[in-house]
């Protein structure tokens, strides 16, 4: 409905689902972008995965689950968009990388 919008309002998007810590589902991605546009011009990276419960209660596979999207899932879009001349890279972070987020420092570290 959203990219329906973007698109009634002039605007070109689309949606591709990858895994963000893929590094070759991501290249799949790129590639797909400019299947459709011809270049990529720019990178929003805003995915993440908000952490639940204390980290003293967290086994180290919860604690790895929620750092992936922002430690894995950037370097995953790194190497999927070498060769690549972009306008700009954005990566979306958190008031918690500099603030905490009281016992899910789990989801603070990701974004820091």
């Amino acid at each position: 409905e959203k990219l329906e919008q973007l698109q009634n309002a002039g605007a070109e998007a689309m949606y591709y689902s990858a895994d963000v810590c893929n590094a070759e589902e991501m290249k799949q991605a790129v590639q797909a972008g400019k299947a459709r546009f011809g270049h990529i011009d720019g990178v929003i990276h805003a995915a993440g995965i908000e952490g639940e419960g204390s980290i003293l209660e967290k086994e180290i596979e919860e604690y790895l689950k929620t750092l992936g999207p922002k430690v894995q899932g950037t370097l995953a879009l790194e190497e999927a968009l070498q060769g690549e001349h972009l306008d700009f890279i954005c990566y979306f972070s958190s008031s918690s990388a500099i603030i905490g987020d009281f016992g899910n420092c789990d989801y603070a570290v990701g974004n820091r």
